[in-house]
């Protein structure tokens, strides 16, 4: 994504700061549901196919709790982040945060 906005052939979205977009890369480790299906056609029913299963089900929760341990520590680094799903004044610059739920 990064080289795609230098290169000028992509835009970063609007909103989005780098660490927001990896940290979605990393929660994109969650969708296991084309590996498990590859699993079941790849092995025969067994010790090995559920072995297969288990590292597939464990890389995912990995996955989902990393990326959003990041994505929270990312928001935490966010001035407006703290403030939840309100308005407010913001002390540091004087600016009103609008979040929506």
């Amino acid at each position: 994504m990064r080289t795609a906005v230098r290169l000028r052939i992509g835009k970063q979205p609007a909103g989005a700061t780098w660490p927001q977009i990896l940290g979605v890369g990393m929660l994109g480790g969650i969708g296991f549901t084309v590996a498990l299906f590859v699993t079941e056609l790849a092995f025969e029913p067994g010790v090995l196919a559920d072995q297969a299963k288990i590292g597939i089900l464990a890389a995912s929760a990995i996955a989902g709790v990393v990326g959003y341990l990041f994505l929270r520590t990312a928001a935490a680094g966010d001035e407006h982040g703290a403030h939840g799903d309100h308005n407010c004044r913001c002390p540091h610059d004087g600016r009103t945060a609008r979040r929506s739920l």
